[in-house]
């Protein structure tokens, strides 16, 4: 948000611990706070900002003053780490060799082995690979793959789900704050309930009773729905919601019987 008025997460903590700890730092670090502040235009979820950071390493964030941190959100080097040393070996080794990016229309070895190295990882069926920027554009890519080869234009994804702040991302995604404000969205866009087994509104208690009323919703918008190009969905939701191998294994049917994507 622009102008301060966010109601999500951090952009609203102005308690007198907030202010406290922000008195707290030091001259240099302030002043680079005012700096980032005057610059930059932060988006939405990451104001306030914190501190600056003089450097990362593994999981731990260090601060100006050499104040070590356990970082456990990661945001993007969950399963790497900071500063790991082979990435960073791999990266200075790829630009050493000056094959550091390749155009359109054309192809390099780094690339087609990590294709390759991918595809032998993936469970059949899952044999082509498209690299892209991030996981939004991901998102992107792949529904707009799944409506050209169904001819079809309808999506299938979950409330309280996020894949990204893309026009059509933030659209499947079932996270009002990313598409509120925003005026109408891609349309087809269809959402459903995930499984929740600690909380259901039955006071179920047996999970493959939970999953097959929440998958009755599913089956309620494919049969109305016949031009249904994509299912969507996290395997593990950040809500938190853990669907059962059942439940993902009867979409991956009602997909199937439908061939959509």
């Amino acid at each position: 948000m622009t102008n301060g008025t966010s109601t999500e997460q951090g952009d609203i903590n102005a308690t007198d611990q907030r202010r406290q700890y922000t008195d707290n730092l030091d001259e240099e670090t302030r002043y680079w706070l005012e700096e980032d502040a005057r610059y930059f235009l932060h988006q939405a979820l990451s104001s306030p900002v914190m501190n600056v950071l003089s450097r990362t390493e593994g999981a731990y964030i260090y601060d100006l003053s050499g104040k070590k941190y356990l970082d456990l959100h990661g945001n993007g080097v969950h399963n790497a780490g900071f500063s790991n040393p082979l990435v960073a070996e791999a990266v200075v080794r790829q630009l050493t060799d000056k094959l550091a990016f390749t155009p359109r229309r054309y192809t390099n070895k780094p690339a087609i082995r990590l294709a390759r190295k991918l595809t032998e990882l993936t469970p059949p069926g899952l044999d082509r690979v498209l690299f892209c920027p991030g996981g939004s554009e991901a998102i992107e890519m792949a529904l707009a793959i799944a409506k050209q080869i169904t001819g079809r234009w309808k999506t299938l994804s979950f409330w309280d789900s996020y894949h990204g702040n893309g026009f059509q991302a933030a659209s499947v995604g079932g996270e009002e704050h990313f598409s509120t404000g925003m005026g109408p969205m891609v349309p087809g866009a269809f959402h459903v309930e995930f499984p929740n087994y600690y909380r259901n509104p039955w006071g179920l208690t047996n999970e493959t009773e939970v999953d097959e009323l929440y998958l009755r919703q599913i089956k309620i918008i494919l049969q109305r729905n016949p031009d249904m190009a994509a299912i969507i969905g996290e395997p593990i939701s950040s809500t938190p919601v853990i669907p059962s191998g059942y439940f993902w294994q009867q979409v991956r049917e009602l997909c199937d019987r439908q061939d959509i994507s």
